[in-house]
C-alpha cells in the first residue's frame, strides 16, 4: 500500500486548535523531553497559541488531514523549538524535511545563527540536527526538570553559517495557512 504525500504547511492563528493540540499530546506523550515548560504552557488559551503563530514560523506535517509531526522557529531568538514527529511515522525523514524547512525560513528572513537546545540522551534528535550542520557550542547546557520529577541535561546546537545549513537541501512543498485545503 502506498503511504500519503506528506506535505509540509505553515500554520497560521486560524490554526490555533489544531496547533495546542500537537503540543498537548506532544507533552502527554513525551514529557521528558520538553521539561518544565508542559506545565508552563498547558494553562494557555487559545490566543496565546495563536500569538505564537502570529509571531513564529510553525510547520506541521501532515498526509491528508492527519499531522504527523511539527517544528517551530522564533525569529527573535533565532531558536528552533518544538520538532516533534509521531512515533509510528519517525524513520521517514519527516524530521529532516521540517527541519529543511525552518532553515530555509531562517534563510529568508537572513538569520545568521539558529540554536537549539535537545536532551543530551537524545541520540536520533542529535544526530538529525549534527546531519543538517548544528553542532554542540560547547559547556554543558543547562539541566531541567522533567514533569515526573527527572533532571535532564541539556545540550545546545548551532549553526552557522547560513550557507552551511543542510549541506544536501531535500525539495518539499510548502503551503501557507491560506493555501491549505
Amino acid at each position: 500500500m502506498r503511504r500519503p504525500r506528506v506535505i509540509l504547511r505553515r500554520l497560521g492563528a486560524g490554526d490555533a486548535a489544531l496547533w495546542r493540540a500537537l503540543r498537548q499530546e506532544v507533552w502527554a506523550r513525551h514529557p521528558e523531553a520538553f521539561g518544565n515548560s508542559h506545565d508552563a504552557l498547558a494553562g494557555q488559551g487559545l490566543p496565546a497559541f495563536a500569538d505564537q503563530l502570529r509571531r513564529d514560523c510553525v510547520l506541521m506535517a501532515g498526509a491528508g488531514k492527519e499531522p504527523l509531526g511539527c517544528a517551530a522557529l522564533d525569529p527573535e531568538r533565532a531558536a528552533i523549538e518544538a520538532v516533534y514527529v509521531r512515533a509510528e511515522h519517525r524513520g521517514r525523514g519527516i524530521g529532516r524535511r521540517l527541519l529543511s524547512g525552518l532553515l530555509a525560513e531562517a534563510r529568508g528572513q537572513g538569520l545568521a545563527r539558529l540554536t537549539l537546545m535537545v536532551a543530551a540522551d537524545n541520540a536520533p534528535a542529535r544526530a538529525l540536527y549534527a546531519r543538517a550542520g548544528f553542532r554542540v557550542t560547547g559547556g554543558g547546557g543547562p539541566r531541567a526538570l522533567t514533569r515526573d520529577g527527572r533532571l535532564r541535561d541539556l545540550v545546545e546546537m548551532a549553526a552557522v553559517p547560513a550557507g552551511r545549513w543542510g549541506r544536501r537541501p531535500q525539495p518539499f512543498a510548502l503551503q501557507s495557512a491560506g493555501e491549505a485545503g
